[in-house]
């Protein structure tokens, strides 16, 4: 497997990261706990509540490992 290149945007106080096709970003809806977005082309396709950026980083390699074989 390929390793890909991981970078950081920063827009005011937020922090987006962008990997491959998609971009990850750490929201906090309603001021409470964290919950980890995957968006592509500004869809949300995948998000998890108690995740890290490293599993969504994986969740992403999977998407194309299975996409492409």
């Amino acid at each position: 497997m390929y390793k890909y290149k991981l970078t950081k945007e920063i827009i005011g106080t937020k922090v987006i990261w962008h990997y491959r096709d998609f971009k990850i970003k750490n929201i906090f809806p309603n001021h409470t706990y964290p919950k980890w977005v995957v968006k592509l082309d500004g869809s949300e396709v995948y998000s998890n509540g108690n995740g890290t950026r490293k599993e969504m980083m994986n969740w992403i390699d999977n998407y194309y490992m299975k996409a492409w074989g």
